[in-house]
């Protein structure tokens, strides 16, 4: 009928969507992007869920990472997930919605249900003339009160994910930051020259820590050593000069 078609069209106008936005990014600026993305969070009115860092052990010597659930107000998160962008390389990203607008509705309808029953039963509870009646409509007065809070506190936490989006960031502390996807053709020559001037330069640091080591080998016409690839890193033949 008429009032159902009127239903459809609030219904339609009115989604209810959760929104769900995950990053991986690398960069090798670790301390700096996390204060940014602190700053950017207070900025767009959000808050952080939940934080690990790790890597940061005086005796280790590998990268950091960190992971942040941050969660954004949703007419903010397209500003917030392109600071990130901006300022890092993002190897992966992923965007999911969920539309709960059918169970939205449906629980609006039950609460109103429920109050109009609550009602009711108050009144009925007034006019109990005996404590057998008495009794079970305060028992019945008590599970409708339970649900509607119930009900009441599910549309809280859908109204919560609802106006706030969550993002959730993986971040990778690196030497160099890989080719991003939607790099131009010449931003992607520009990393990787900037990626093969860090190799070139971490060979001849290698090299020369390698010719002043004092064990000799620097008189060896054929050092016997070989680069493994990690920046400010070389490794000998452990057969040689032991």
């Amino acid at each position: 009928g008429v009032g159902n078609d009127a239903q459809s069209v609030t219904v339609e106008n009115n989604r209810k969507i959760i929104e769900y936005t995950t990053l991986h990014v690398q960069t090798r600026t670790f301390d700096t992007l996390l204060d940014g993305i602190s700053q950017q969070i207070a900025q767009c009115g959000g808050y952080v869920e939940s934080s690990e860092i790790a890597g940061n052990d005086y005796r280790s010597s590998g990268n950091r990472y960190a992971t942040l659930v941050v969660r954004v107000p949703s007419e903010t998160s397209s500003e917030f997930s392109s600071y990130v962008s901006d300022n890092s390389t993002v190897t992966h990203r992923e965007i999911r919605t969920e539309d709960v607008t059918l169970n939205y509705v449906d629980m609006e309808s039950r609460i109103e249900a429920l109050k109009i029953e609550k009602k009711s039963l108050e009144k009925l509870l007034g006019e109990a003339k005996n404590l057998t009646d008495l009794f079970s409509i305060q028992e019945r007065l008590t599970e409708v009160i339970y649900e509607i809070e119930s009900y009441e506190s599910q549309l809280r936490t859908y109204d919560n994910l609802i106006d706030y989006t969550t993002i959730t960031i993986y971040i990778s502390e690196v030497e160099r930051t890989i080719a991003a996807e939607n790099q131009s053709i010449w931003q992607e020559i520009g990393t990787n020259i900037s990626n093969n001037a860090q190799d070139i330069g971490a060979f001849f640091t290698v090299a020369d820590k390698w010719q002043n080591r004092g064990c000799g080998c620097n008189t060896d016409p054929e050092p016997k050593w070989f680069w493994q690839g990690k920046y400010n890193e070389g490794v000998k033949d452990k057969g040689y000069c032991e």
